[in-house]
């Protein structure tokens, strides 16, 4: 039997594992079959998981059952969790990869205005100045700011789910990408570069 301050020290690491991962009891417990009273019973260290459980829990936990048993990291695992809490690659190049889609209306709206620059001048003079502020330039930068507004919200609902970034960081880079393209835009986009950068050579350093 282990006693009382093991079983403390096994709930402990249940809780902040879930927590790093973002998870309540009721969704830790519901891939488990268990209720959440039973998971807060192990995290308070007034229960302990049953024998059958513990496969399953550290695979959830991404741990082995080892560590779990003992209350405690092995030492690669805490490399690796130090690793990971410092900065994530493959987070970083998503992250990365997503706000670069917003650049795209950008380079639209430029191929738009090169597109317009090889229309014959003949269809261009068939039409009134109106229509031709209208197709050369509201209709373009009405598409771009629609496109804007659409990747903006996909961005946000993305990186919304990042748990390592601060909620100031979050609506900066946000703003970011609903505006376009800017010197804001531009240096939100550099900055993501350098994290991009920094998390590729930290996970070289790692392998």
């Amino acid at each position: 039997m282990y006693d009382l301050n093991h079983i403390y020290k096994v709930g402990n690491l249940i809780a902040t594992l879930r927590l790093e991962k973002g998870m309540s009891q009721s969704e830790l417990g519901l891939i488990l079959g268990v209720t959440n009273k039973a998971v807060s019973r192990w995290e308070t260290g007034r229960g302990y998981p049953d024998t059958a459980l513990l496969l399953k829990l550290a695979e959830v936990l991404e741990i082995t059952v080892d560590e779990l048993l003992k209350g405690e990291l092995s030492s690669t695992a805490q490399n690796r969790k130090s690793f990971n809490h410092n900065i994530d690659y493959k987070a970083e190049r998503a992250l990365f990869a997503r706000f670069s889609l917003t650049l795209i209306p950008l380079f639209a709206f430029f191929a738009w205005i090169i597109l317009i620059g090889m229309i014959p001048n003949d269809f261009m003079q068939g039409l009134n100045y109106g229509e031709t502020w209208f197709v050369v330039f509201f209709l373009p930068a009405m598409l771009y700011e629609i496109s804007c507004v659409i990747l903006g919200i996909f961005f946000s609902l993305k990186i919304h789910k990042r748990k390592d970034m601060k909620l100031p960081l979050k609506i900066l880079i946000c703003i970011a990408s609903f505006v376009g393209f800017g010197f804001y835009h531009l240096a939100i986009y550099f900055y993501l570069v350098i994290r991009f950068i920094k998390a590729r050579i930290q996970a070289k350093k790692f392998v």
